[in-house]
């Protein structure tokens, strides 16, 4: 698990359907390499946006994405579109932008590669809550289920090598992946309030290592 992927996804609380799987997070891991470029410019324009008062993260939202995915992990950009936006306007800026900065650095790679092509995605925050939920329709039920296996698997893996109290726990112990007929579905949730609490720790972390260099 590299320090890049932690710290994107402890940040961005947000983009919290991915958070669920920071042990994905391996370079040239089964010929995928993820692209760190996104991930950082996303940090700089989520950062420039608070410096200029443009956008509270305290706002409700709601998008949801239909996308299709490249051999690559990547969106196909002619076939991958927002479907829905509700919410604050600011912060339906920044959830796109963060769902796009993900399928950009080719983080799906991991899923393209269990045989999934297309998702639906939607991500969201209410005043309590931070959810996401990510569905994709396979071949037959036991695909589904085969995946979702695997997912799960990975998270307890993910789960042992972190210790209790830090934040990648609470990340974790948020999702959930299942099967239902021909669909596996991530479900991920976390209250607002620790959300917050772990962007505005990354927040400051960005601050002070900008201010060092």
């Amino acid at each position: 698990m590299t320090r890049f992927v932690k710290s994107f996804f402890l940040f961005c609380g947000i983009v919290s359907a991915l958070a669920a799987f920071p042990v994905f997070g391996q370079e040239n891991k089964d010929g995928i390499t993820i692209n760190k470029r996104p991930f950082k410019d996303f940090g700089e324009f989520v950062k420039q946006k608070l410096d200029n008062k443009e956008v509270d993260l305290d706002k409700p939202f709601l998008v949801e994405l239909e996308g299709i995915l490249t051999k690559d992990g990547r969106f196909d950009t002619k076939n991958t579109r927002f479907i829905r936006s509700e919410g604050d306007a600011e912060m339906i800026k920044v959830a796109k932008q963060a769902i796009s900065a993900i399928g950009d650095s080719g983080w799906f790679a991991y899923l393209q590669k269990s045989g999934v092509e297309k998702i639906n995605l939607i991500l969201a925050q209410d005043d309590k809550t931070v959810s996401s939920i990510i569905k994709s329709e396979m071949a037959d039920e036991n695909k589904a289920k085969t995946i979702a296996s695997g997912l799960n698997a990975i998270i307890q893996i993910g789960k042992t090598k972190i210790k209790d109290g830090e934040d990648e726990k609470l990340l974790l112990n948020g999702a959930n992946v299942a099967s239902k007929e021909k669909q596996f579905i991530i479900n991920f949730a976390m209250p607002k309030s620790a959300a917050q609490e772990m962007i505005n720790r990354r927040l400051k972390e960005l601050e002070r290592s900008r201010a060092e260099q």
